[in-house]
């Protein structure tokens, strides 16, 4: 029995370390290459980028998938990347080899966290993000979906909550999928967009944008609901004393 355990110790820790390793050599190889083309990485060199890929015919639109789903080891936004599908394969193509991105991403970051275990989630999701843990294991892939359509969602942290609980495998990649392809088909629209309006124009569609992620926000249930689920949970110590509760005035009503 304690050899059993010793060896499942050691497999674990080696799994540990092969992540470890894996995650420096890709962060390494980020690095480099941000420095050697991060000059193109601003509007100034989106053209030059757009040219590029569409020269590479049959090839592009794989290598755009793996600049999507390697994207934070190159300190690229998926907001950026997302545009740029757009800008480069139009609309449709920006929706699906966007998507496909995102996809792996998130898979491979919800597997990365189920093979650590959830010690290893709540350590990466601190503070007021551990209450995605909760979320994911309270309403299954609905977080998972909202988070992956929505604009500004935070994929990487309910990617990592869904594997560190254990969200069954076919629900979170249907949900992913799923809101994956909402959000890149988003990002499309204005990347197809951007070469062809004026300043006036991108302005308009700045404002817009604006108004949609900011409207939900005027519905009272969702601030409540907001403020209930980003508040630190109560099993987290924050190093001092929990204020006495006061009653909520709107909640009686």
């Amino acid at each position: 029995m304690p050899n059993h355990s010793n060896r499942h110790t050691r497999k674990k820790w080696t799994l540990f370390v092969c992540v470890l390793l894996v995650l420096a050599a890709l962060i390494f190889v980020g690095s480099s290459l941000y420095e050697r083309f991060g000059s193109y990485l601003s509007m100034e060199g989106i053209e030059t980028i757009r040219e590029w890929i569409a020269g590479l015919g049959w090839r592009g639109p794989f290598i755009f998938v793996a600049l999507v789903a390697f994207r934070h080891f190159l300190f690229l936004s998926s907001q950026f990347v997302l545009i740029l599908g757009g800008l480069v394969f139009g609309f449709f193509g920006g929706a699906l080899w966007g998507g496909l991105g995102l996809i792996l991403c998130a898979v491979g970051q919800y597997w990365a966290a189920r093979a650590l275990g959830e010690n290893f989630g709540r350590g990466r999701l601190a503070g007021r993000q551990a209450i995605f843990l909760t979320q994911v294991r309270q309403a299954g892939p609905l977080p998972v979906f909202l988070a992956a359509a929505y604009p500004l969602g935070p994929m990487t942290a309910i990617s990592v909550a869904s594997g560190a609980v254990n969200l069954a495998v076919w629900k979170f990649t249907f949900a992913v999928s799923a809101g994956s392809f909402v959000r890149a088909a988003l990002y499309a629209v204005l990347g197809e967009s951007i070469l062809h309006l004026s300043s006036t124009d991108l302005m308009g569609w700045g404002l817009l944008v604006t108004i949609c992620l900011l409207a939900p926000l005027l519905v009272p249930g969702v601030r409540r609901w907001l403020k209930s689920n980003l508040m630190l949970p109560q099993d987290i110590d924050t190093g001092s004393p929990s204020a006495p509760s006061v009653p909520d005035p709107e909640a009686t009503e």
